[in-house]
């Protein structure tokens, strides 16, 4: 009797310990599933707060290269939130003028934005200059070797006509112009 008596409460504890970590289970699931979709929408709020951001420097001037990275600084950071690499390029003229800027986004270590590509917009709008600027959201602002090498092919494919102003690495822990680095300045003597 009473061993029937202690297997009746193991089934009940047995039922209970089930029940309960069905329910658990599934309340994790939901919780996860809640986590995933606030980070999905903040990712697209942050993206598209980015962009607006980066869209406001068009038309406006450019004048010089400590601008650009006062540029990018504001730029950049609202692409940092993003948690992935993104890109922008500011296209002006003949007077400094901003007057394209394209974003194209990539995944938590490159990001991809084709030199012809970049050559065919500014050919199709008459520009003259560029402004290159990128984050690592990784914090380090030190430039990769694909970083170096995807400028020194840029700088290669647009010639002597479209001038790259400067190339900047930024992320939360500085920035840096591509330009500037020894690496760079190999590459493009060695084309």
């Amino acid at each position: 009797m009473q061993l029937l008596f202690l297997f009746f409460i193991f089934l009940i504890w047995l039922g209970g310990a089930l029940f309960f970590g069905i329910v658990f289970g599934i309340i994790s699931l939901i919780i996860g599933l809640i986590g995933f979709i606030i980070k999905l929408f903040l990712k697209k709020y942050n993206a598209k707060i980015a962009i607006e951001c980066a869209q406001q420097y068009k038309r406006k001037l450019v004048p010089t290269r400590l601008e650009a990275l006062k540029i990018a600084e504001n730029v950049l950071i609202h692409f940092h939130k993003i948690r992935q690499e993104s890109l922008v390029v500011l296209f002006l003229d003949d007077s400094n003028y901003c007057v394209e800027v394209k974003i194209s986004f990539g995944d938590e270590c490159s990001v991809e934005f084709s030199p012809e590509e970049i050559l065919k917009i500014a050919n199709s709008m008459n520009v003259s200059k560029l402004v290159v600027m990128h984050n690592h959201p990784d914090e380090k602002p030190i430039p990769s070797d694909q970083d170096v090498l995807y400028i020194a092919n840029l700088q290669n494919i647009l010639g002597d006509r479209i001038k790259i102003v400067d190339a900047l690495v930024w992320c939360r822990g500085g920035i840096k112009s591509i330009l500037n680095t020894h690496r760079f300045k190999e590459m493009v003597e060695n084309y």
